[in-house]
C-alpha cells in the first residue's frame, strides 16, 4: 500500500504489519552486519594484545613508507588504541597525500572503469 495509512495512524495497527512496507528497499538487509574496523586500510598494519604484565603492547608498521614503531607497551587498553589511532590516522594521511600513490590510485582506478 502506498501513500498516508490512515490505520497506522490511529494505532489500530500491530506492530508486525507496521514492519511490513512495499516499495524498494523496504525489506532491506545488509549481508554482514558487523562493523567496520577503524584499522581497515591494508597498507598500515596496526597489532595490539596485552603483555603477560597486565600491559597492553602496540606495533604499527608500514611498508610503503619504510615506518616501524616498534614495541611499545602502555598501561591500558584505552591510552594503547589512542596511541594506536593516531599513529594509524598520520600514516594514512601521509600515504594519501603522497603524489606516488595519487598516481597509483589513479591508475587503478582507471583500470577499474575500463574493465567494467
Amino acid at each position: 500500500m502506498y501513500g498516508f495509512d490512515k490505520k497506522a495512524a490511529k494505532g489500530s495497527v500491530s506492530r508486525k504489519e507496521r514492519l511490513i512496507e512495499d516499495g524498494p528497499g523496504s525489506n532491506y538487509r545488509t549481508i554482514d552486519p558487523k562493523p567496520i574496523s577503524f584499522f581497515h586500510d591494508a597498507r598500515v598494519d596496526v597489532e595490539m594484545y596485552p603483555t603477560a604484565w597486565g600491559q597492553h603492547g602496540v606495533e604499527v608498521t608500514c611498508p610503503d613508507l619504510n615506518y616501524d614503531s616498534g614495541l611499545r607497551t602502555f598501561a591500558d587498553e584505552e591510552q594503547a588504541t589512542l596511541w594506536a589511532r593516531n599513529q594509524y590516522s598520520d600514516l594514512i594521511s601521509k600515504l594519501d597525500s603522497d603524489p606516488k600513490f595519487e598516481l597509483v590510485e589513479a591508475v587503478l582506478v582507471r583500470l577499474l572503469e575500463d574493465a567494467s
